[in-house]
């Protein structure tokens, strides 16, 4: 196996630390312990196996920060932390424990099987983690840059569980360049295994602008679909983003979200649907917590193209959408019309008759407006007080001067505008502080 300590590890430019097995015994296991660690530019930190032996684990832990972005255009290397089985030996665990961790521009953190064998387990403790531009983290079967492609597609290898905990911020958005979703993966791919479980633990998940979390059987792959059990504490809001267990040929996972308060706005889902045959039986959606609100088109849906539509349950003290109607939030349906169930469990509150239609100027501005001049009305006289001290008397008033200080009393004058005139004019022939008053214009035109 393999041992690093350092207090700082930077790979770059497609530099490789790798232990393996092309044979029946274990691949070798490598361990790091790091203050901070940087993987750019296709650099890769691996164990696998391409026989029978099983792959070795891959542990990093950093006390600072781990940085992981980009490939290497020669060979189009991704940057990142690999544990894999290419062969029928089962692939190593792989675990990541860190403060904060940024994995961006197609960087990617991966446990995977061909097909032959079960992957290993993918584990990740940190404080904050962000996902990013493409970034992915993915513990499955077949190769997530090419599905379809190779692999036992008789194989009965399981998709590793994929487990997630941050302490503060979960924080997954946008794509890459080549259009990788960013998100948490435990998809099947190829062969007959079925797809890992996640789950996820944080005080906070923000899914935005594309970013996914995702367990989905499809293609050529006959399995299930993993379950999916999000825990958040404070507030889980998904903008543009999703949610997504679902099965091409066989039943649906099961999605449970339990938090203080889910917001989906910008066409956001939450959905566990399958798309085979009647046999088939869409999955089940569970959102439980103080607060739901869905905006913008978004919706959960547990939806079957020609089996059962699956179950949609909301346990939920305040449940706010725009929706025409529930159903159209919460889509249970099948497309043979074998429609599935839609269960709330929140208050119903009408509250049409508590509210009523506001007048069409509710809100008169010019009465809020000081007049000038008295003289626009039918006044006959105008006044303009200046007070030498303190503030003014009221919102209309003017500022008063700064130069409140010296022997000078307070100092009220009064200009009256009569008749016909236009201007008056007054000099200032009073001293405040021994600095005269400026000269004041007073116009008042009919």
């Amino acid at each position: 196996g393999i041992r690093i300590v350092a207090d700082e590890l930077t790979l770059a430019k497609a530099a490789v630390i790798t232990a393996g097995t092309a044979g029946s015994g274990r691949g070798g296991d490598v361990i790091i312990k790091a203050g901070t660690a940087s993987l750019r530019g296709g650099a890769q930190i691996d164990s696998s196996s391409f026989a029978s032996g099983a792959g070795g684990n891959v542990t990093l832990h950093a006390t600072g920060d781990i940085l992981i972005s980009g490939r290497f255009k020669q060979s189009d290397f991704q940057s990142g932390l690999f544990s894999l089985s290419d062969g029928t030996g089962p692939g190593g665990a792989l675990t990541i424990t860190t403060d904060n961790a940024l994995v961006m521009n197609e960087g990617r953190i991966l446990t995977r099987t061909l097909g032959d064998a079960d992957a290993g387990t993918l584990t990740i403790r940190a404080h904050d983690l962000t996902l990013t531009k493409g970034a992915q983290i993915f513990s499955g079967i077949g190769n997530p840059l090419r599905p379809g492609g190779p692999g036992s597609q008789t194989g009965a290898g399981r998709g590793g569980d994929l487990d997630v905990t941050v302490a503060d911020t979960l924080t997954i958005s946008g794509t890459g360049f080549r259009g990788l979703q960013s998100g948490l993966f435990t998809n099947a791919q190829v062969g007959r295994g079925n797809a890992g479980n996640l789950f996820v633990s944080a005080t906070r998940i923000s899914v935005s602008d594309g970013g996914i979390i995702s367990s989905i059987s499809s293609g050529n792959s006959g399995g299930d679909a993993g379950d999916i059990r999000i825990n958040v504490a404070d507030i889980a809001q998904l903008s543009n983003g999703s949610i997504r267990a679902a099965s091409d040929g066989t039943s649906g996972g099961n999605i449970t979200l339990t938090t203080s308060s889910a917001q989906l706005t910008q066409g956001s889902e939450i959905t566990s649907s399958v798309f085979g045959d009647p046999e088939t039986v869409g999955g089940t959606v569970i959102v439980n917590g103080d607060s739901l609100v869905l905006l913008e088109r978004s919706k959960l849906t547990a939806r079957a193209t020609q089996g059962r539509g699956g179950f949609i349950a909301v346990n939920s003290q305040v449940f706010l959408h725009d929706g025409v109607s529930v159903t159209e939030v919460l889509d249970t349906r099948s497309a043979l019309g074998n429609d599935g169930t839609v269960e709330v469990n929140s208050p119903e509150n009408d509250i049409s008759g508590s509210i009523t239609r506001l007048p069409a100027s509710f809100l008169n501005a010019a009465a809020l407006l000081s007049e000038r001049c008295a003289v626009r009305d039918a006044d006959e006289a105008s006044s303009f007080v200046i007070i030498g001290r303190g503030v003014p008397r009221g919102p209309e008033d003017w500022a008063l001067s700064s130069y409140g200080h010296g022997n000078s009393d307070v100092v009220t004058q009064a200009i009256e505008s009569r008749g016909p005139e236009k201007d008056r004019v007054l000099e200032g022939a009073h001293v405040i502080a021994d600095l005269p008053v400026a000269m004041i214009k007073v116009s008042c035109a009919r």
